[in-house]
C-alpha cells in the first residue's frame, strides 16, 4: 500500500512538473507580449495564454481525477487481498474451519463483547470418539477424511452465519452459538449429535462410521476465555464419562 502511494506521488510530481513547464511558456509569450506596442496583438496573445492555461488546468484536473479512482481501485485490490491471507492464515486447511488461532480471536472478540452487554453465548467443545482407534485402524489419510466429514456435517447444523464452528486440537472441535440460552443450546447440541451420526466415510471399500461427545457452557459475566473453555471441557469430560455419543450442558 506504501508503495502505491509512493508511485502515485512521484507521478503527481511529473505531472505538475509538466504543468509548470506549460505555465512558465505561457508566461513567457505574455511577457513577449507585454513588450510589443502592437495593442491588437497583446489581446490575441493574451487570448492564447488565457486558453492555454485553462486547458492546462482542465487536463491537470482530468488526471488529477482519474489517478485517485486508479488509487482507489488498487487500495481495495490490496485490502481484499489481505483480508483473503489474514482469513485463509485463520482456517484450518484440513477441514476449511476456523483453525486455533482463528478461534482465539473470535472468542476474545465475544468475551469483550460479553463485557459490555449481556452475555447470551454458548460454548460447545466437541470430540470424535474413539478416533485413535480409527487413525490406527484405517490410517491416517482416513482419520483425516472423518475430520473433514464431521466438520462439514457439524458447519450445516447452524443457522446463522454469525455462529461458528472451529478446529480446536487434533480431533477436538470448538463451536459458539450466538444469543441462545439453555434449551437453543440442547437443541443445538442434540441436531450436532445426529449430524455426526450421519457422517459416513468409505475407505478401502470399507464404512466407517464415528460419533461426537459434545460439552456445553454459557458466557458469564466477567469471565474470560480461558475460564469459560474449562467449563464447557469439562461438560466435554463428563459426556465422555457417560458413555460418549452424547451431551452434557452446564450452567
Amino acid at each position: 500500500v506504501v508503495r502505491l502511494f509512493i508511485e502515485t506521488f512521484h507521478r503527481a510530481c511529473v505531472d505538475d512538473a509538466e504543468t509548470e513547464h506549460e505555465v512558465e511558456k505561457q508566461l513567457g509569450a505574455l511577457r513577449e507580449a507585454a513588450d510589443n506596442p502592437d495593442t491588437e496583438a497583446l489581446r490575441n496573445t493574451v487570448r492564447e495564454c488565457v486558453a492555454h492555461l485553462e486547458e492546462a488546468g482542465r487536463v491537470r484536473r482530468e488526471r488529477e481525477k482519474k489517478r485517485l479512482l486508479a488509487l482507489s481501485d488498487r487500495v481495495d485490490k490490496v485490502s481484499e487481498e489481505l483480508a483473503a491471507a489474514r482469513e485463509q492464515m485463520a482456517t484450518d486447511a484440513l477441514t476449511g474451519v476456523y483453525n486455533r488461532a482463528g478461534f482465539d480471536e473470535q472468542v476474545s472478540l465475544i468475551v469483550q463483547l460479553g463485557a459490555i452487554a449481556a452475555p447470551a453465548a454458548f460454548l460447545f467443545m466437541i470430540d470424535v470418539d474413539h478416533f485413535k482407534w480409527v487413525n490406527d485402524r484405517y490410517g491416517h489419510p482416513a482419520g483425516d477424511a472423518v475430520l473433514a466429514s464431521v466438520a462439514r456435517a457439524l458447519t450445516k447444523t447452524f443457522r446463522r452465519k454469525a455462529d461458528f464452528l472451529a478446529r480446536f486440537g487434533g480431533d477436538e472441535f470448538a463451536a459458539v452459538i450466538l444469543e441462545a440460552d439453555a434449551n437453543a443450546a440442547r437443541a443445538i447440541g442434540e441436531r450436532m449429535l445426529f449430524a455426526a451420526r450421519e457422517v459416513s466415510v468409505t475407505h478401502e471399500g470399507e464404512e466407517i462410521r464415528v460419533g461426537i461427545s459434545v460439552g456445553a457452557a454459557p458466557q458469564r459475566v466477567g469471565e474470560d476465555a480461558a475460564a469459560w473453555i474449562e467449563r464447557a471441557d469439562r461438560a466435554l469430560y463428563r459426556a465422555k464419562e457417560k458413555g460418549r455419543d452424547c451431551l452434557v450442558v452446564v450452567s
